[in-house]
């Protein structure tokens, strides 16, 4: 098997793991290619939800104790020692602390969604070997340079799919990477 690598988004490379010639196992990453616009994105969205967060926290306090204030006002007014627009505004002043609650809490959950998707997004970035293998061909891009979505950084080929020639010292000086060569096969 061989496999032509491209960059999966634009961004700059954060980290080469390996170079042309190296073996690389199923599964471990060979590049990866991060954007700071995405980096900025994941501190703002992480952000978001701690605030909200925190801020359901002051919201459920503050509904124990609209709660209770219910509760004494619901006991007063069955000792005569209050009205029932008392109670009612109290049930009324729960009532929408718990819509509001409510509505932070989906304000949450989205957040949240939109917190993964980036995580998503930047995984996206990490290339990782699908099969054991080696890289036989690579642009020589470097950490730090910027690359282009679809941009070829590298190909991957299978042990199996490789050929090893033995060439006189001589013949190097014309041979470059990417040379075409003809193979002959004998039983």
């Amino acid at each position: 098997r061989r496999v032509d690598f491209a960059s999966p988004r634009d961004g700059f490379v954060e980290r080469v793991f390996f170079k042309e010639g190296d073996f690389v196992k199923l599964g471990t990453p060979i590049l990866l290619v991060e954007s700071p616009e995405d980096e900025i994105q994941l501190s703002e969205a992480t952000l978001e939800v701690e605030a909200l967060g925190e801020e359901i926290l002051a919201e459920e306090d503050e509904a124990q104790l609209l709660s209770l204030e219910l509760q004494d006002a619901k006991e007063l007014l069955a000792m005569g020692s209050a009205k029932t627009q008392t109670v009612e505004e109290a049930r009324l002043k729960l009532v929408s602390k718990k819509k509001r609650i409510q509505a932070l809490e989906t304000r949450l959950a989205q957040a949240r969604m939109h917190l993964e998707g980036l995580r998503e997004k930047i995984r996206q970035g990490e290339i990782r070997s699908p099969f054991n293998g080696r890289i036989i061909s690579d642009t020589g891009v470097k950490e730090a340079s910027f690359v282009k979505a679809g941009e070829f950084l590298f190909t991957l080929a299978s042990e199996d799919s490789l050929v090893e020639v033995l060439l006189k010292e001589a013949d190097y000086a014309r041979i470059e990477a990417g040379s075409k060569a003809r193979v002959k096969f004998y039983a």
